[in-house]
């Protein structure tokens, strides 16, 4: 069959005004208008701000989220050294290098927690950021665009309970009672120092092991159904028992409960144990 001929082709009516993909020029406005305030919004709320940095340039521009982020105003130098000035003096000479050496120099992306001094306020605050850049066919590095994200509150929360959990762990490692913690399958997950000298065994044989299989008495002291119960959620009684190591012999009462979680779910079981030799003599 021979091609159509441009007088083989139907013609067609243009469409009528509104109908179409073609929009008046107010609604198209309107929804540009809609979409970046939306746009807007949706980084307002998730403290997340945008840029683009002409590296040729040495120059970037940025949303307004990234200038209430950084603190600026519009007449802030939006310049590389402009940007440093406003990374913590900690953090600074650590991302020039990253943006030079690992960013520009081997075109890797642009990947950072790092802290700022907010300039309108001096508030510290962390940021997450991101980029990529693009390179020219010789490998001339010419734009990165990419995102910066407060993460502040993160950052304290993980850093609060970082110190709570270095605040309990010197206490477990601290006091003067044996405490222990199994998990669900009632292996050892904690062996404080106190349970080291008391039985003679070092943490490092422990944990990750099951107590039958390290002490194989504890089943007949009756410590085995007791935390067996304890995992069950059962009221547990506490349990006097001699024991017998490489350290020597005595006599331990062990006080075992359920370990649940925030949401009151069991996790585990925690004992407390005592060294009760002298008061039995």
């Amino acid at each position: 069959m021979d091609p159509l001929q441009p007088s083989d082709v139907p013609s067609q009516d243009p469409p009528p005004p509104g109908a179409g993909p073609d929009l008046p020029r107010d609604a198209l406005l309107d929804s540009l208008r809609e979409s970046e305030f939306f746009f807007k919004e949706s980084q307002r709320a998730a403290k997340i701000g945008s840029y683009k940095m002409d590296i040729q340039k040495g120059r970037w521009v940025s949303s307004e989220v990234l200038d209430s982020i950084f603190g600026i105003g519009p007449d802030y130098p939006r310049t590389v050294q402009g940007w440093l000035e406003i990374v913590h003096p900690a953090d600074r000479e650590m991302m020039d290098r990253h943006l030079t050496e690992d960013v520009i120099g081997r075109r890797r992306p642009f990947s950072r927690e790092y802290r700022v001094i907010r300039k309108s306020d001096g508030e510290v605050r962390w940021l997450n950021g991101l980029g990529e850049v693009a390179f020219a066919a010789d490998g001339t590095p010419l734009t990165m665009i990419g995102t910066i994200q407060d993460v502040t509150e993160r950052r304290v929360a993980e850093e609060a309970l970082a110190e709570a959990h270095e605040f309990n762990e010197q206490i477990i490692r601290s006091t003067q009672e044996g405490i222990i913690v199994y998990g669900l399958d009632l292996a050892y997950q904690v062996f404080n120092p106190f349970m080291e000298r008391i039985s003679g065994v070092p943490a490092a044989e422990v944990i990750g092991k099951h107590p039958w299989e390290i002490f194989p008495w504890l089943k007949d002291a009756g410590v085995i159904p007791r935390l067996e119960a304890a995992l069950r959620g059962e009221p547990v009684d506490p349990v006097v028992f001699p024991f017998r190591t490489a350290a020597g012999s005595g006599w331990a009462s062990d006080s075992s409960s359920a370990l649940r979680n925030a949401q009151g779910r069991i996790i585990g079981v925690i004992g407390m144990v005592r060294d009760i030799t002298e008061a039995r003599r």
